[in-house]
Formats: C-alpha cells, structure tokens, sequence
C-alpha cells in the first residue's frame, strides 16, 4: 500500500511516501514557528520528485493530536482536503499512541504503558495504554496535567513503563516500580499505525477530528 503520513504535531514536523512499510522518500519541515505554512510546498515537492499522482496514493495518515495545535490543524486540514479532492483515504492515529508503540517490542503482551508528551506551559500529556495482541490500546482517558502531577496517582497497581521522547523524559519523576523508556518518533511508525487502523476500521475522510485535550493559549486567554 502507497501512504502519504503527515505528521506536524511534534516538531520538528515531516512528511514521508511510505509503501509496504518502506520510506521512499521523506520531507523534514523546518523549526520555526510558520514551519506548518511549508507543508503544502513539500508534498508538491516530495510528489513531483517522485513522479507520483494524488491518484497514486492509497492512503494518508495524519498525527491527530494532542501536540501543537496549529500543527495538529494544519495537516488534518491537508488530509481532508486530499481526501475531499482526491478521494483518498484518510486516518488519524493519536501521538501518544505512537510513543506507546514506539516501546511495543521492548515489553510484553498485557503490560502498561504510560507515553507522556511535552505540552508547554509546564504541562504534559498523558493516557494509560496497555499492549494487547502486540500493540498498544487506550485503556482510560487523555490527559493534560502539570509536570509536578504525581504519575502514580494515574496508574494501576503494579509495574510499568512511561515511554517518551528522551528529552521529555529527563524531565519526568518515574513512579516506583516503573521504568523510563525512551523512543524516538517514527514516520514510518505512524505509516503502520495508520494502515492498520485503516484495515480495521476503514477511512475517516473529512469527518476525522483532532484530540486536542486542552484549549488552545488562545481560547484560554478569551475565557468562557
């Protein structure tokens, strides 16, 4: 299967041509803070120095969130729109699981995962997920909590792992029991991701949301 993954949550941003599993090709976004305004340049870019077609494409999968908000929007927006004007395909697979699955082969089947993501402000976000047939499922709700929130009071009994990007985890005070795993991001994690939750649970398309978890600075500037 030929994919298109996007993901603009976690900087710095990419965009890559995936298929059956192999990274053709790959687009970094530059760090700055208008780096989600290049993203429509790289994939024609990336598209045009393959020789591929919008028709080519068989699926495309974003990062749904949470992560920037902008960059969260930006790349949704891009892949309804493909999926508007192509009819391609489109999935959403939240960040945090990809951290979770990132750590996947490092545990074993029924073991917890807590990913934790850097969320500014002195915050961070977090969800439990548990390794079920191999790979990571959700089992509680999503959370954005300050960075001197006690992880234990989220967890169950017993031992785990928190999994995060090495930077964030240097940050973090480990529950006891639970050991630090970090991972890097993967755009070829989030092609798989993708593919199979598409094989699953078939295409969103247009009515794909983001998992925000908070409001964004600027709704939280306004107040209710």
């Amino acid at each position: 299967m030929k994919i298109l993954a996007m993901d603009t949550a976690i900087a710095p941003g990419s965009v890559a041509l995936v298929e059956n599993g192999v990274i053709m090709d790959q687009r970094l976004l530059p760090v700055t803070p208008g780096q989600v305004a290049t993203l429509p340049m790289a994939l024609e870019e990336m598209m045009r120095a393959n020789g591929e077609r919008w028709s080519d494409i068989q699926l495309t999968v974003v990062t749904q969130g949470p992560g920037s908000f902008t960059g969260v929007r930006i790349a949704l927006g891009m892949g309804k729109g493909l999926s508007i004007a192509h009819g391609i395909p489109l999935v959403g697979v939240p960040t945090l699981e990809l951290l979770a699955a990132g750590a996947r082969q490092l545990v074993g089947e029924g073991a917890y995962l807590l990913p934790v993501l850097d969320a500014r402000r002195q915050e961070m976000f977090t969800a439990i997920y548990q390794i079920q047939q191999g790979w990571p499922v959700v089992v509680g709700d999503t959370f954005c909590l300050s960075l001197e929130h006690s992880l234990a009071r989220l967890l169950p009994n017993g031992e785990g792992y928190v999994v995060a990007l090495p930077a964030m985890l240097e940050q973090l005070c480990l529950p006891v029991g639970w050991r630090g795993l970090p991972v890097d991001f993967s755009i070829q994690l989030l092609a798989l991701a993708g593919e199979r939750l598409y094989q699953q649970q078939g295409g969103a398309g247009p009515l794909l949301e983001p998992l925000y978890v908070r409001p964004s600075e600027a709704e939280s500037k306004r107040g209710p």
